[in-house]
């Protein structure tokens, strides 16, 4: 059976290879300015833009899909996301566009993820492998599968079905002896090895016992953690730092990393948030919960999504069916009209900038 953690880096690299089609800093290209230009995607009549953060159309919905410029998740996770591309897609092949629509790399692959690292994972008669900013292959498509490149390394499937991991130049630096696929974040991965979890250091060192049933990844210098079905978050040097004490309802959304300070708990199926010293800040009452970023996280409470900040204060009342977190001022939610979604966006008052439409 496919382990938790597997299933959360198979969901990351599902959102890097644009698949999202409704849809450590965060690291950015020098010359970018993120804040003034950041585009979102829409969906107008079956095809997809961009607008910009008033709702104006910037880049003219003619795509049969498109990738958000920074995904909401990613940005929770505070990966080295790029943000100055966005790949789309032009009947079946990806390309990538930049910040004012142009297309930049030209739709020729199967599959193409954003760019992290100053790399971005593509897919090729099958097999993966690995471009740069300006569309050059740097390592050909030799792989099975193949994850984003973060804190300069990537985690790669082999001819054994094992997962090892390379550096941008394709130089095996880490064996292929894991089970499952991997990520670098902040100098640790967290492997899995015949039904047990642990971490290793950037030499493939175990630093971390291989001793646990789910390790996920390092953020905030913290990682949730699995013993005896009982969650808590671990330090990098395998201390329980919150004890393992806590549920997983895991036919829910929830946050399983520390951002802005803030770590996701689970108890009798409601979510709610720990410290980094294990003190209980908001008491697990949520249906479904985000993580935070920019001051908010977006939370279910009575079936609908409404957003709360550090405090527990509803700050944007329970009104959407869906709804992820704010990237740079905005935040995508969906209403459900029948058997129709409708996607919108909204500013961190709660206003729409783009009604929801679909």
């Amino acid at each position: 059976m496919k382990t938790k953690y597997a299933v959360i880096i198979a969901t990351l690299l599902s959102i890097a290879l644009c698949i999202y089609c409704d849809e450590n800093e965060l690291i950015l290209p020098p010359e970018s300015n993120v804040q003034d230009d950041i585009l979102y995607p829409v969906e107008v009549h079956g095809k997809y833009g961009y607008i910009n953060k008033t709702g104006q159309i910037v880049v003219n919905p003619i795509y049969n899909r498109a990738a958000p410029f920074i995904d909401p998740i990613i940005y929770a996770y505070k990966l080295a996301y790029d943000g100055s591309v966005a790949s789309v897609r032009t009947n079946d092949k990806y390309g990538y566009i930049d910040r004012v629509g142009q297309l930049v790399i030209q739709p020729q692959f199967e599959k193409a993820s954003w760019f992290n690292d100053g790399m971005a994972v593509i897919r090729l008669g099958g097999k993966y492998g690995y471009i740069n900013r300006d569309g050059s292959m740097v390592i050909p498509p030799l792989y099975d599968k193949g994850e984003i490149f973060q804190d300069g390394m990537a985690s790669v499937r082999m001819t054994n079905n094992k997962w090892g991991f390379i550096d941008k130049t394709g130089r095996l630096l880490i064996n292929p002896v894991y089970d499952y696929e991997a990520v670098f974040t902040e100098g640790m991965a967290s492997v899995y090895v015949d039904g047990k979890y642990g971490v290793v250091d950037k030499k493939g060192n175990i630093v971390v016992p291989m001793e646990y049933e789910y390790i996920d990844i390092f953020c905030d210098g913290m990682a949730m953690a699995e013993i005896s079905g009982k969650y808590g978050y671990i330090d990098k040097s395998g201390r329980a730092v919150v004890p393992f004490q806590y549920d997983d309802p895991s036919d829910l959304y929830w946050p399983r990393i520390f951002s802005e300070g803030l770590g996701g708990i689970a108890l009798n199926d409601l979510v709610g948030f720990v410290d980094k010293n294990a003190s209980i800040i908001i008491n697990p009452q949520y249906e479904e919960a985000y993580p935070f970023t920019e001051g908010l996280a977006a939370v279910r409470k009575g079936g609908k999504f409404g957003y709360i900040d550090r405090t527990n204060k509803m700050v944007i009342t329970p009104q959407f069916d869906e709804a992820e977190p704010f990237v740079y001022g905005l935040a995508r939610v969906v209403i459900r009209v029948g058997s129709e979604r409708k996607t919108g966006y909204i500013n961190k008052t709660g206003t729409y900038v783009w009604m929801p439409s679909n």
